[in-house]
């Protein structure tokens, strides 16, 4: 649950972004309930994580998606490392982007 909610709060977001530059019609009210949509499901996964994490109190976690590349005895991955700080700065972050996009309408 932590790994796929820690990927939805990272690429909700980038998803509205391109869905808003590959789209044709740019209507004000579509735009926005676009923008709002994707920040706003960014937010409620982040609060979901957040809850998690004060009822459950996981440790530090590594959601790994795919090595980079990977030489002799060094590998680069990609990867998210999931901490008490990386849940509640990625809860505070995602309240205040939802609200300022709220506004901006």
């Amino acid at each position: 649950m932590i790994s796929f909610s820690s990927l939805i709060i990272v690429f909700a977001p980038l998803i509205g972004s391109i869905i808003l530059l590959l789209y044709p019609n740019k209507n004000n009210i579509k735009s926005s309930l676009i923008a709002n949509i994707s920040i706003g499901i960014s937010f409620l996964f982040s609060l979901i994580l957040l809850i998690n994490y004060f009822f459950e109190n996981d440790n530090t976690i590594i959601v790994h998606l795919f090595t980079w590349l990977s030489l002799n005895n060094f590998t680069f991955e990609f990867s998210f490392l999931v901490d008490s700080l990386t849940i509640i700065m990625s809860f505070i972050v995602t309240f205040i982007s939802f609200f300022v996009h709220i506004y901006s309408v």
